[in-house]
């Protein structure tokens, strides 16, 4: 159960995170166990619900509960049931099933009522909320069935409507039909077990040491890793996109939407823009040069998108309701760039002498073989 122990021996995790962490379960009529951890400082004055993604765990957020810390925000963090450290409905651990949203909204209205609420004695007057992907569909869901749960909202690359590899009609007609020939619980098309020793291939973060940092995680807790989607999931998470996005004008709270400019997993352009003008109270970062995982982004985006989300869940001021703001990497200095042109220089003649080292080793070949021939 220890796990921020473990995770500070391997260099992944602070002293504080150790100190202050609370693990905890829970289970509902279907004994499925939901874990969780809660970060909590005395006298603070602000509390955050944190939901994570599709694959992810609160372990994986080591950093952003640290700065949530610093800035004076207690955390209350879950992981959803067939993921995480989470309990499953299945044999193998790394097939994502649901029998349906409902259960993931029921688990977070359980959490914040029984456990935040009840347990620890927070106010939902006194909660906010930063959720990853689906949690944030989740998470938005909520807000729209009015729980009333959370104040403000921040969702980082909300899944409204994932990218599915063909049109959401087709891939959900798919999945019924699997569904039908009793396949619900077998992996969707094109998804397959992982193995955890092996480097992570997903556009997920263009920082290579921070998706490092959770290749380490996940060896050291292989439960945590996803395979992929079971065709019944699939269908329950269309299904949920669908629903929201039919009624996202009943979400009543203050959202900050943190855009991914390079996301491979949700659409975002037409989407997003939707979702702004059915919330009034909508704000909209975009950070054009980033994949799905702003908050594990190379540093000039992490540290814009964790001020403006602090800034936000403590006042709710930044930026403008109704505004969209596009945030571009800050420009080379003269001496950066020269450095970057010279490093690019050298590539290209490494490039150059390989190909003309390769093409006189052909030659030379094409020579010996002539010369024998000839001798013949």
């Amino acid at each position: 159960m220890d796990e921020w122990s473990t995770l500070e021996g391997l260099g992944l995790a602070s002293a504080q995170l150790r100190s202050l962490a609370r693990r905890g379960s829970f289970s509902r009529d279907d004994g499925v166990s939901i874990e969780f951890c809660n970060f909590c400082q005395e006298n603070a004055k602000h509390h955050v619900l944190l939901f994570t993604g599709w694959d992810e765990s609160f372990l994986k957020y080591g950093d952003v509960i640290s700065e949530l810390l610093q800035a004076g925000i207690n955390v209350y963090a879950m992981d959803w049931r067939s993921q995480g450290l989470s309990g499953r409905h299945l044999l193998d651990p790394q097939v994502t099933y649901v029998q349906s949203f409902d259960d993931h909204l029921d688990d977070l209205s359980f959490f914040v009522n029984q456990v935040v609420v009840e347990a620890c004695g927070v106010r939902t007057s006194q909660l906010t909320c930063l959720a990853h992907s689906m949690g944030g569909l989740l998470s938005l869901m909520a807000a729209a069935g009015d729980r009333g749960l959370f104040q403000r909202l921040v969702v980082c690359s909300p899944m409204i409507m994932m990218k599915c590899g063909m049109p959401h009609f087709v891939a959900l007609w798919l999945g019924r039909l699997f569904c039908r020939l009793g396949m619900g619980s077998s992996y969707a098309p094109g998804e397959s077990g992982v193995d955890v020793s092996r480097p992570i291939t997903m556009k997920l973060t263009t920082d290579k040491a921070r998706l490092a940092t959770w290749e380490r995680i996940r060896r050291a807790y292989p439960i945590v890793a996803m395979g992929g989607m079971s065709n019944l999931w699939v269908v329950e998470a269309i299904k949920a996109q669908d629903w929201f996005r039919a009624r996202a004008k009943q979400v009543s709270v203050p959202v900050l939407l943190l855009e991914a400019g390079m996301d491979v997993f949700v659409c975002t352009s037409r989407p997003f823009r939707e979702l702004c003008r059915a919330v009034p109270s909508c704000r909209r970062l975009c950070y054009p040069t980033t994949y799905h995982e702003i908050l594990f982004e190379k540093d000039w985006a992490r540290s814009h998108a964790m001020k403006a989300t602090i800034a936000f869940l403590k006042s709710g001021e930044y930026p403008a309701p109704g505004e969209t703001t596009v945030i571009t990497p800050p420009r080379l200095s003269e001496e950066e760039r020269q450095k970057k042109m010279k490093l690019l220089l050298v590539r290209f003649c490494f490039v150059v002498v390989g190909a003309g080292l390769g093409v006189a080793g052909v030659a030379f070949s094409k020579r010996r073989g002539s010369v024998l021939a000839v001798r013949k």
